[in-house]
Protein backbone atom coordinates (compact mmCIF):
# COMPACT_ATOMS: atom_id res chain seq x y z
CA UNK A 1 0.00 0.00 0.00
CA UNK A 2 1.12 3.24 -0.85
CA UNK A 3 0.58 6.14 1.91
CA UNK A 4 -0.15 8.98 -0.09
CA UNK A 5 -2.76 6.58 -1.03
CA UNK A 6 -4.25 6.27 2.30
CA UNK A 7 -3.63 9.52 3.00
CA UNK A 8 -5.66 11.20 0.05
CA UNK A 9 -8.33 8.42 1.06
CA UNK A 10 -8.84 9.74 4.52
CA UNK A 11 -8.85 13.24 3.06
CA UNK A 12 -11.41 12.70 1.28
CA UNK A 13 -13.41 10.96 3.50
CA UNK A 14 -12.79 13.97 6.48
CA UNK A 15 -13.96 16.21 3.43
CA UNK A 16 -17.45 14.46 2.46
CA UNK A 17 -17.80 14.49 6.17
CA UNK A 18 -17.14 17.49 6.75
CA UNK A 19 -19.18 19.02 4.26
CA UNK A 20 -22.28 17.13 5.63
CA UNK A 21 -21.67 18.01 9.17
CA UNK A 22 -21.86 21.70 7.37
CA UNK A 23 -24.79 20.90 5.66
CA UNK A 24 -26.48 19.37 8.58
CA UNK A 25 -25.88 22.81 10.69
CA UNK A 26 -27.31 25.31 8.07
CA UNK A 27 -30.15 23.06 6.57
CA UNK A 28 -32.16 23.72 10.32
CA UNK A 29 -30.71 27.60 9.96
CA UNK A 30 -31.35 28.22 6.16
CA UNK A 31 -35.42 27.12 7.58
CA UNK A 32 -35.42 28.97 10.65
CA UNK A 33 -34.57 31.80 8.77
CA UNK A 34 -36.81 31.92 5.95
CA UNK A 35 -39.74 30.84 8.24
CA UNK A 36 -42.96 30.28 5.32
CA UNK A 37 -41.10 31.79 2.58
CA UNK A 38 -39.47 30.31 -0.27
CA UNK A 39 -35.82 29.97 -0.28
CA UNK A 40 -33.66 29.28 -3.24
CA UNK A 41 -31.27 26.10 -2.50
Amino acid sequence: MRKWLLVAVAVVLTAVAGVAAVDAMVTPTQVYACGSLDCDG
